[in-house]
């Protein structure tokens, strides 16, 4: 019977954390996915959070494939990035913790102790500032905002 309860335990676990899914390309919801702010006429602030198993390249990449459709949506092809900031949040906690507790069981008593040590969390956030161009200047290093919105939405299955 001791075996069965650590075999359900360790099920159980590995369903709760199995289910965890990278962020997904959304408006910002339970402070995760994109969201952008115009600044002024061909200016926009755009940003991207992940959730704690979003690596930094996808949150990059879905950063960018947001400035893109900022910029399509408003009559813009082309785009800069003004600013770059790269943002990860940590959260750790080196101590352990008892965790005791219950669950609804068929026959018989069910339940679990566990205990967790040295566990570590960390979000990316991706946060730019973006100038769009109708034309393709000649001067600087832009990003075709069509091109970037087919390979990331290809890259992604988006």
């Amino acid at each position: 019977m001791k075996y069965i309860r650590e075999i359900f335990l360790a099920t159980s676990l590995g369903l709760l954390f199995g289910c965890a899914t990278p962020t997904m390309y959304q408006p910002l919801t339970d402070d995760q996915g994109y969201q952008s702010i115009q600044l002024s006429e061909n200016v926009w602030q755009v940003s991207f959070k992940g959730n704690n198993v979003t690596d930094i390249e996808r949150v990059r990449d879905l950063g960018m494939l947001h400035a893109a459709e900022v910029g399509l949506t408003n009559g813009y092809n082309y785009f800069a990035i003004k600013d770059d900031q790269n943002q990860e949040k940590i959260r750790e906690s080196s101590r352990g913790a008892m965790y005791m507790g219950a669950w609804g069981c068929g026959l018989g008593p069910c339940g679990g102790i566990g205990y967790g040590d040295n566990f570590r969390a960390s979000r990316h956030r991706v946060e730019r500032v973006i100038v769009f161009f109708k034309d393709k200047p000649e001067d600087l290093i832009t990003y075709d905002a069509r091109l970037v919105q087919t390979e990331v939405r290809a890259a992604y299955g988006i």
